[in-house]
């Protein structure tokens, strides 16, 4: 099944008009205040590096409080860091190399693959502070 948005003018206007209505409703209201105007907290492209590779580990592995993942990625510094990834030549290799050393993850090729293709990916407006 293929499925194409097709956005007409139409209906943008009809979003708007909507929004014009019910802008001032408590829900509304209520809805801006904790989506739109709320001071997030900034993310780092470090933090961001360490949370991806987190999820691609904790994808198909346990990742409770006293697992094997759970202790690679509080390990400090970091095994994975985004300054040792992006420097690196092999980054699959390094990854791999990375995983097995420490023992005990599962699925070392594929997530030392996984993590390349991210790098290429996210790494790229990461480098650019997008």
């Amino acid at each position: 099944m293929k499925l194409i948005w097709q956005i007409e003018n139409r209906d943008i206007i009809k979003v708007k008009k909507f929004f014009e209505i019910n802008k001032k409703s408590n829900f509304v209201v209520g809805r801006i205040k904790r989506n739109i105007e709320k001071n997030f907290p900034k993310v780092t492209k470090e933090e961001f590096w360490e949370a991806t590779i987190t999820c691609l580990l904790t994808t198909q592995q346990r990742s409770g409080p006293k697992s094997i993942v759970t202790k690679f990625v509080t390990r400090k510094p970091f095994p994975l860091s985004y300054a040792l990834c992006k420097n690196n030549v092999d980054l699959e290799k390094l990854t791999e190399d990375v995983l097995i050393k420490f023992g005990g993850i599962r699925r070392t090729k594929t997530i030392a693959k996984e993590i390349q293709v991210n790098y290429m990916v996210r790494g790229w407006w990461l480098a650019r502070g997008i």
